[in-house]
């Protein structure tokens, strides 16, 4: 009889575990540089690459956002990218297309922006068509005038990536972050 007790209360632990899972996923991360491609590769298993033209610095990673930021080699530009599924975040709702996803990602992350001084300003919005959001962010007591956002989901993996150049012009850095979203 104690047995049998043991091994139902044994069972019951095992049938409510999975239950108790959260939706948080360990991540393996590693950075390389390919000198054959001229390329540095962000690798974020398990959700795959982010591959960056040319040679950039590591400069660290934000556990909570899980962004990871990048300096090229004359520091004259600096990008901060992430590559996380949608369950990561609190506003997804599962029947949300991808293109809806990237409107309720923009309209998240500029409320935060406003509510913080930093006025925002939509660049482009191609959700419908090609799935993403281009905004700027000013930052009036910044060294830095501006940062460009590319706010974007494809297959479920939300990419939001963003940065400031001194060497490129506005036009050069959008299209780069464009190229980045489409690229990876």
């Amino acid at each position: 009889m104690i047995r049998t007790i043991a091994l139902l209360a044994f069972v019951s632990v095992l049938a409510v575990t999975p239950a108790c899972k959260t939706a948080q996923t360990s991540t393996i991360n590693s950075v390389h540089y390919d000198e054959q491609k001229n390329n540095t590769v962000l690798i974020l298993l398990p959700y795959g690459n982010i591959t960056l033209p040319g040679k950039w610095k590591d400069q660290g990673e934000n556990s909570v956002s899980r962004q990871h930021y990048f300096s090229n080699e004359d520091s004259t530009t600096n990008i901060a990218v992430t590559k996380n599924p949608r369950r990561f975040y609190p506003f997804n709702q599962k029947q949300d297309s991808d293109q809806e996803f990237t409107h309720h990602f923009v309209a998240w992350d500029t409320a935060y922006f406003h509510e913080t001084g930093r006025p925002t300003q939509i660049i482009t919005d191609s959700s419908a068509t090609t799935g993403f959001v281009l905004f700027d962010v000013s930052h009036p007591q910044s060294q830095s005038p501006k940062t460009t956002f590319l706010y974007g989901t494809k297959n479920g993996i939300c990419y939001n990536l963003s940065g400031n150049s001194r060497k490129l012009t506005q036009a050069e850095f959008q299209a780069f972050l464009i190229r980045l979203f489409y690229d990876n």
